[in-house]
């Protein structure tokens, strides 16, 4: 589950102003941001974010179309 969690507060925006870094997961490892085809669209790692800013007492969730596993 730590791979799927980014410390800090990310919006959909700022994961977009973001795109082309590595932020580091609680696992310790990096995922890459980069904004995809489409207006608005984000990817995190290998994984399309399809649903995003699920404001919760933390943060944002945001959800993805895979599950991220770490990278050898």
């Amino acid at each position: 589950m730590k791979n799927h969690v980014i410390d800090g507060t990310y919006s959909g925006k700022k994961l977009l102003g973001v795109s082309g870094q590595a932020l580091k997961t609680l696992a310790d490892t990096e995922l890459k941001i980069k904004a995809g085809r489409g207006e608005n669209s984000i990817l995190v790692g290998d994984a399309e974010v399809t649903k995003t800013n699920i404001k919760c007492s933390n943060g944002y969730i945001h959800v993805i179309n895979t599950v991220l596993l770490p990278k050898d």
